[in-house]
Parts: structure tokens; C-alpha cells; sequence
């Protein structure tokens, strides 16, 4: 059986086409076959070709469509395969001539060694004007640019790469590969039209665990550019920066495509002020907008590649405002706080932000944030406030010397404009029942604050990092050294300024209040249920309300959602409320009895001295699933235990009929946990933040 068809491409380049017919039928090894698909030219290259060609081993194929390098290949490799037959296929550019003993040195080589570890045979190119110049003797695939790169570009063949060798990438102007390729790793991918389709398919072979390798026996001389006048001094930026993303998005990790993304825009910003100085043609940009858009329409994560790149962008511009603001001498006087990603207006940062606002007016105390609603309240309040990342927001932070956060300095701050010159103090949002931070490996909230060291270098500001943080007792302060892996000096336990909410005097009341605020379940905006699924039955429990004179209000951790059907439901009911969007510190003094679960809020609870009830509904899977705990649930937590809303009913009854089984057990609990009972957490906080700044001249 004859073995090699031959393959070649034409596109409005008949003379060059024509030239390498020629060199292929010289072959000491005869063609079986020489297809040529023709991609729609419109210089009569068809007719011509067929007028000029007229030999009994030659096909020309026409296509009603140029659809690029990729396509016009596959059209002969279908064709052959239907209707020819043969072993081997060879793909061979168009603008080139042979060595006559070429298909013989690719046959030879084959069937010679183990061909189910063969995927691609390619061999040197050279120049066809400058004979003993190299273009390609094999190829490499550079991760980091996301590109082919041919071996000996430009160097005079001396001998110097007449090795045999495997390669992870071979131009495809030559490829020699057994008609099984194409069963194993399928046809050439079409969606790049121009250049990268190469460096794809290759990745593909070596994915599939076969070799490419290259032969210095094979010789080739290629007229570069000869058919897409694209040439090293004449290049095509609009497919070579398209495709690079295409490649990029298709075979990289994650961590790959970072990688690949900091190099790429940082050098074609690079290379667009060298082409625009040279005067020189630029479709840069073009490219890279198509890049992208071919992705938005074929790629179920457009969404997360999209937002990398919006990330890899703004990282770039803030660069040299982070390298400016460490340029800055800070004022001590100045503290900025921020809290829950900047979205809300809460917890340990409101309470001591509006404490140093009241006591003492010399610090001048700025809270940014991105929510307009929040700044509007503050502003109300007759505080000062501004957007994150608005002319103040970058200015407070690169002058500020202290700043305060409750989750990370990455979350709720302007990191971009916050030095190694600020002090960053961690006043965190509640004392850790659930594992936290680097003992957190389950939640997909979890602020571990790890990036890789090459992207901290890069961009330093994304290296978090705390100064100081503040807790409530001795064995939270070994908790928190763990978790966060900080010294204990820097650890200080001072209570938490939330806290001082419960030594105020509590509201005079005519019912019985009762809240449940279970701990944060799922993800950021999760819609849960915790209420049809274990037995809320709203009638039964409004009838028990209303013979105990009491109401029960529900509110949800602040990223979780109720149910739709849940809320129309609890509408009808005027002893049953649900809370939205409020801080509940600023009234959870005044209820008589907390429902919860696992949340830390049942610690502050403590101080009051008022019975809790837990919830133990999901309680095995939550600690499976979601978050394991620092303790041993049923020993820390001092109260009644109810494993659906039923047990719920009659344990509020039973403790609002005086039945309080656990005072004795909360004051243990509690004196374990709190160092300090007194109210004056604010203060001690302050006075520990105001030394430690002061102590930094």
C-alpha cells in the first residue's frame, strides 16, 4: 500500500504552491497522493493551479471558504481519509521546498522505533533565501508566554542541532504523523484561523502521552510570511495576542493562567510603545479584545477569567500608588477604619470608631466603605466617610498610620494605597467557637490570606498581615496566635468594643423578645432554609407567642438569604418578625432569650445573663461540611439543646415559665472567656492602639 499523502494549503499564492508541487515529486520515496486545498482565493489561484498541476498523484481541493490554516488542512485530511488509502500523512507549507529524501527519512524513522509513543515527526527548517540560516530545528512551549518558540532562529546550521530529540512544540509548516493521530487526538482545532493552532494540537499530542520529535535529517526551506506577509519585522499582533488567550484559557490552571496573564500585558504595553514609536502597525489591543470575546462565547468560565483579567489590570494601575504610599510620612493622627468587605456598617470597627469619635476629638477618624448607603449613615451620623476607592479613600490610606479592619485588610480597606508604613490592627468580628482563618480549612469564607510569594513580590500589597490583634480572654489569645500565626505579644486581650453595648442600660419592655441568629451557612448571598426543613410550623408557634405575651425575630447571618416562600409565610404573622439589614448590637441587650446554633454571638450573649437555647438541627453535617469547631459543642455551649423547631416551642416555654436550668453554667462559661466585664473594652482598646502608635517614633 502507498503511505504518504501529502498535504498543502493555497491561498492566493499559486507560483509558491506550484514551486513546492515540484520539490515533493522529486521525492526518492514517492508521494501516494499531494492534496491541495485551495481556501477561496481570488486570484484564480484554483484554476490555475488546476491548468499548471496536472499530474496523476496530485488533488487540488476547493473550498468555498477561507477559514484559515487549521480548516483548510482539515479539509484534505477529511478528504483523504474518505476516499484514499494510505498510512501517513505529511502537512507541509505551501511556500516551501524539499529535501528529495524527506518522506523517506520520515518512514524510515517511524517504522524503526515504537510508533504507539509517535504522535508528530517535524524536521529543520530552513531559510529559502539565505540556505544555511535556521528557522526552526524543533520547537519549546513556553507556559509563560503562552507561545511556540522555534529552536537555532537565525543561527548559521553548523551542525550544531543534527541530534535527535523530543520537542514540546513543532511548527506546523512540517508535520509527519500516522493517520491514527487523528482518531486519538481529533482534527486541528479551527477557532485560531492564523498562527497557535500549531502550538494547540501539540499540546493536545503530548496530553495524549505521545512524543514530537525532531529529525535534522529532514530538511525543508520555507519562505517565511510568503503567503500571510507576516514576518518578524512585519508582524501580526491581532492573531498572535488573540490566539495566545484562546491557548491560554483552553489548557492553564488557574495559577497558570496568573502567571501568563502578569507577563502578557505587561509586555504588550511594552511592545505598544515600541510599535508606536516605530511608527509601526498596531492591532494589539483588537486582538486582545477578541481574545476575549471568543472566550465570553465558548467558555463556561468566562465569568472567573474576565474578572482575573479586570483584577491583573487594576493591580498593574495601583502598583505605583502602593509605591508611592510607602514614599509617605504617616500621621498618627489619622485612623482609618473599614469592616465586612467594606459593605456594612458594624461590629468591633463601628463601635470603636464611634467611641474615638466621642472621647477624643484629635484623631481624626475616617471610615471608608463601598456601599453609598453606609457612607450616607455615617455621614448622617456626623462622621466622616468615603467610597473605598475614591480620591479620599486612596488618600486617608496612604496617610494614615493606623487602620482597622474586622476581616482582612484585602476585604474591607483600600489596600492598594496601605504601605508596610500603616500599622494594620485586626479587631476581627467574634470570639472563635468555629475554626478560623489558617485553622480553617472547609469554609469558602476563610481569609487565609495565602498568595504565592512570586505574587506578593510583584504586588506587595496583596502580603496581608496584622500588627495587633485584639481578643477577649487567655485561651482565645492561643487560638488566635494558631490561627493567624502571629506572635502572642501581638495579641492583646482587651475585650471586644462591641461588648460595652451590654453594659448599658436595656429598654423597658411589655413583651417577651426573643431573636434566633443562626451562624453563616453556604456562600456569600446563599438562599437557606432553616425552617420547613426541621419542622417550623408558623401557626403553632405564633399561637405559644401569644400565650406567653412574646415575639420571636429571625434574621439570618448578613450574607445569607430567607427564602421567598419563607417571607410570605411570616407576613401573616404580627408576633413573628423578620430583620434585615440592621446591626444587631445595637439591640441585642434588650431580648430575653438568644436561639442559636454555632454562632460566636452566644458568647457576647453571656453577658447579659440570659438563657440561650441551641440548635443542634444540622449539627453533624454543618461540623462535617461546613466548619469544625475549637471545642467540644455539647461542653462549651451553657443551654437548653433542640433538635427541630418542636423542641424549639418547648424549651421557650419551659425557660419563659421560669425554668432556668443553666445560670450556673453560663457564669462558669463566661468567666472562662472573659477576661474583662466591665464595659470599658473601648477604652482599653484605644489606649493599647494609641501606645502602640506613639511608641513607633
Amino acid at each position: 500500500m502507498k503511505k504518504t499523502i501529502a498535504i498543502l494549503v493555497n491561498y492566493n499564492n499559486y507560483k509558491d504552491t506550484i514551486e513546492a508541487v515540484y520539490s515533493l515529486r522529486k521525492q526518492s520515496v514517492p508521494f501516494h497522493k499531494i492534496l491541495i486545498t485551495d481556501n477561496n482565493s481570488t486570484d484564480n489561484s484554483f484554476e490555475i493551479l488546476q491548468k499548471e498541476l496536472q499530474f496523476d498523484n496530485v488533488i487540488i481541493l476547493q473550498s468555498n471558504h477561507n477559514n484559515g490554516f487549521a480548516f483548510g488542512n482539515n479539509f484534505a485530511i477529511k478528504y483523504a481519509l474518505k476516499n484514499l488509502e494510505f498510512k501517513y500523512f505529511l502537512m507541509i507549507n505551501n511556500d516551501t521546498i524539499s529535501d528529495e529524501n524527506l518522506n523517506k527519512s520520515l518512514i524510515e524513522y517511524y517504522e524503526n522505533n515504537d510508533p504507539k509513543k509517535i504522535g508528530i515527526l517535524t524536521g529543520k527548517i530552513l531559510n529559502y533565501y539565505q540556505r544555511d540560516k535556521i528557522l526552526a530545528a524543533g520547537g519549546i512551549f513556553n507556559k509563560i508566554k503562552c507561545s511556540g518558540y522555534h529552536i537555532g532562529d537565525g543561527e548559521i546550521d553548523n551542525g550544531q542541532y543534527n541530534s535527535i530529540k523530543e520537542c514540546t512544540f513543532a511548527t506546523g509548516c512540517l508535520w509527519f504523523f500516522h493517520r491514527s493521530l487523528i482518531s486519538k487526538v481529533g482534527y486541528l482545532p479551527e477557532e485560531y484561523f492564523l498562527y497557535l493552532e500549531d502550538v494547540d494540537y501539540c499540546l493536545q499530542v503530548r496530553k495524549a502521552n505521545l512524543k514530537i520529535i525532531y529529525l535534522p535529517t529532514v530538511k525543508i526551506w520555507h519562505k517565511e510570511g510568503a503567503t500571510t506577509k507576516v514576518t518578524k519585522t512585519n508582524p501580526n499582533f491581532y492573531y498572535t495576542n488573540r490566539n495566545r488567550i484562546i491557548v491560554a484559557n483552553k489548557f492553564f490552571s488557574k495559577k497558570g493562567k496568573v502567571r501568563f496573564y502578569l507577563f502578557f500585558f505587561t509586555s504588550r504595553i511594552i511592545r505598544f510603545i515600541q510599535y508606536l514609536i516605530q511608527g509601526k502597525q498596531i492591532n494589539t489591543f483588537r486582538g486582545i479584545a477578541e481574545g476575549f470575546s471568543y472566550i465570553k462565547s465558548n467558555s463556561l468560565s468566562v465569568k472567573l477569567e474576565i474578572e482575573m483579567l479586570r483584577k491583573l489590570i487594576l493591580y498593574l494601575l495601583n502598583l505605583p500608588i502602593y509605591i508611592f504610599s510607602s514614599l509617605v510620612k504617616k500621621d498618627k493622627n489619622i485612623w482609618v477604619f473599614g469592616a465586612w468587605y467594606g459593605e456594612n456598617y458594624s461590629d468591633n470597627s463601628k463601635y470603636l470608631f464611634e467611641f474615638v469619635n466621642k472621647n477624643y476629638p484629635n484623631i481624626r477618624t475616617i471610615w471608608l466603605s463601598k456601599n453609598r448607603n453606609v457612607i450616607k449613615e455615617i455621614r448622617g451620623k456626623g462622621f466622616r466617610s468615603y467610597h473605598t476607592f475614591s480620591f479620599y479613600g486612596y488618600w486617608f490610606s496612604i496617610k494614615a498610620k493606623v487602620v482597622m479592619v474586622t476581616h482582612s485588610r484585602l476585604t474591607d480597606l483600600n489596600f492598594f494605597a496601605i504601605s508596610n508604613l500603616t500599622k494594620i490592627i485586626q479587631l476581627w468580628h467574634g470570639i472563635p467557637l468555629k475554626k478560623i482563618y489558617f485553622d480553617d480549612t472547609k469554609s469558602a469564607q476563610r481569609f487565609s490570606g495565602k498568595n504565592s510569594k512570586l505574587k506578593e513580590l510583584i504586588f506587595p500589597f496583596l502580603n496581608e498581615r496584622f500588627d495587633l490583634l485584639i481578643t477577649t480572654s487567655f485561651e482565645f489569645q492561643d487560638i488566635a496566635a494558631k490561627a493567624f500565626n502571629m506572635s502572642k505579644e501581638k495579641i492583646r486581650i482587651t475585650g471586644y468594643p462591641r461588648n460595652d453595648v451590654f453594659f448599658g442600660a436595656s429598654q423597658k419592655q411589655t413583651k417577651n423578645k426573643i431573636i434566633y441568629l443562626p451562624t453563616l451557612r453556604k456562600t456569600i448571598g446563599s438562599e437557606i432554609d432553616m425552617f420547613f426543613k426541621f419542622g417550623f410550623d408558623a401557626k403553632k408557634i405564633s399561637k405559644m407567642l401569644n400565650k406567653h405575651n412574646a415575639e420571636l425575630y429571625l434574621k439570618l447571618h448578613p450574607v445569607n438569604i430567607f427564602e421567598k416562600d419563607f417571607i410570605d409565610l411570616i407576613s401573616q404573622f404580627n408576633n413573628i418578625n423578620i430583620l434585615y439589614n440592621i446591626d444587631i448590637y445595637d439591640s441585642i441587650n434588650d431580648y430575653n432569650i438568644l436561639i442559636t446554633d454555632f454562632s460566636s454571638i452566644y458568647f457576647d450573649f453571656l453577658l447579659t445573663d440570659k438563657p440561650i437555647i441551641f440548635t443542634t438541627f444540622d449539627k453533624e453535617e454543618f461540623i462535617k461540611d461546613e466548619r469544625e469547631l475549637y471545642f467540644n459543642y455539647d461542653e462549651i455551649t451553657p443551654g437548653e439543646k433542640a433538635d427541630n423547631w418542636n423542641d424549639v416551642l418547648i424549651k421557650i416555654s419551659e425557660i419563659l415559665e421560669l425554668k432556668d436550668n443553666f445560670k450556673e453554667n453560663r457564669k462558669q462559661i463566661k468567666k472562662r472567656f472573659f477576661r474583662f466585664n466591665d464595659g470599658e473594652n473601648s477604652e482599653r482598646v484605644y489606649n493599647l492602639i494609641k501606645d502602640f502608635v506613639d511608641g513607633e517614633r
